[in-house]
């Protein structure tokens, strides 16, 4: 009843006051969970880059992630998890992902000019190469075909999506190095959300 509802509200401002207060050298946003009652807290950096996110639990327990970066002249730089000596992520001068180390492989990423992923390419730190793809899209940004290589670079198999404007279905067909259809998957329907940036 009321007793229980007061009982929650003042659960809830209890944890607001565990919340760290921002300072002038950060922007901090907070993204609550509708299915949880824990929720995060991001700070970035003066470039908008995220430098900590701090996962407050109902139970009182906390979860911090941290990032460092260096940046270069071009407008590229390197962000570095959790304090790690080896872990890191490479960005370009346009904020997208062009590799990353996990500790076990190298990944890397090659773009068009819509900023579609044309190429990405997994090596583990014993140099062999574990899944390497190339895509091509349309016009409206859709993918067209995904071709597999093995990893000496010869062709493998790939894959072709046909798309529907009027309904939105993608039907996906795979074929193998020889031309020869292996498998057909339809329909997929794809459905877009924006926010206001687009």
């Amino acid at each position: 009843g009321d007793e229980g509802e007061a009982q929650d509200k003042e659960g809830k401002e209890e944890e607001e006051k565990k919340a760290p207060v921002p300072s002038e050298a950060y922007v901090l946003y907070k993204v609550s969970y509708t299915d949880s009652p824990n929720y995060s807290i991001y700070e970035y950096n003066e470039k908008g880059h995220e430098v900590k996110k701090t996962l407050y639990y109902s139970d009182g327990r906390t979860k911090e992630s941290t990032y460092e970066y260096t940046y270069n002249a071009d407008g590229s730089y390197t962000r570095i998890p959790d304090g790690s000596t080896y872990k890191y992520e490479k960005y370009d001068a346009k904020n997208r992902r062009i590799s990353y180390f996990d500790g076990d492989e190298t990944v890397t990423y090659a773009y068009d000019d819509n900023d579609n992923i044309i190429e990405e390419k997994h090596v583990s730190v014993r140099d062999v190469v574990r899944s390497w793809t190339k895509s091509t899209y349309r016009e409206n940004g859709i993918c067209e075909k995904v071709q597999y290589y093995y990893d000496d670079g010869t062709p493998a198999r790939w894959d072709e999506y046909t798309y529907d404007e009027q309904t939105g279905w993608i039907q996906l067909i795979t074929y193998d190095e020889n031309g020869e259809k292996r498998d057909e998957y339809s329909p997929y329907v794809w459905e877009y959300e924006y926010d206001e940036f687009g």
